[in-house]
């Protein structure tokens, strides 16, 4: 009996394609190409393994969203080139506090900014680094108004958690 590598059906010994789902029986060893006859472990010709192990992992992730205040209506009415170029210092700023974290941007949606802690990489302390840049972000916004007397950014100082402790 040859077991189907596509389905797991078991199928009659010389059979050519699996009797369920039509997936051919015989297959090519990945490493060296020689036809692999039957269900086996290594290739006889190179020696490589063959089995294939899958495992499923459940991670929780962190995300976080930072957006301006008012950042929105003030644009509406504001030159494009003057909304890119308040924009992109702040992309910037944000981006470098996020990566310094271990955290990564998934999206930009205008001044809306979106990162997840704990993908492809996950730590144990991915809520506290969120948090954490968090805190870095309202200081750094802080610290551009500062540098810059008609930029007045804007992030919001209370926290939201969907979920309940």
């Amino acid at each position: 009996m040859a077991n189907c590598p596509s389905c797991g059906e078991s199928n009659a010994e010389g059979a050519r394609f699996c009797a369920n789902c039509g997936h051919e029986l015989s297959e090519n060893c990945p490493s060296c190409g020689a036809e692999l006859l039957g269900e086996v472990a290594f290739c006889p010709s190179c020696g490589t393994s063959l089995t294939v192990t899958t495992t499923q992992e459940r991670r929780f992730i962190t995300v976080l969203f930072v957006d301006l205040v008012g950042f929105t209506a003030e644009s509406d009415e504001a030159d494009p080139e003057d909304v890119h170029a308040r924009l992109v210092p702040y992309h910037q700023r944000v981006r470098e506090e996020i990566e310094s974290y271990g955290g990564t941007v998934e999206k930009l949606i205008g001044d809306g900014v979106m990162a997840v802690f704990g993908v492809p990489t996950a730590h144990e302390d991915d809520p506290e680094r969120a948090v954490r840049v968090g805190l870095r972000i309202q200081a750094g916004v802080d610290e551009r108004n500062e540098e810059h007397d008609n930029l007045s950014l804007v992030v919001p100082r209370s926290w939201h958690s969907p979920l309940k402790p």
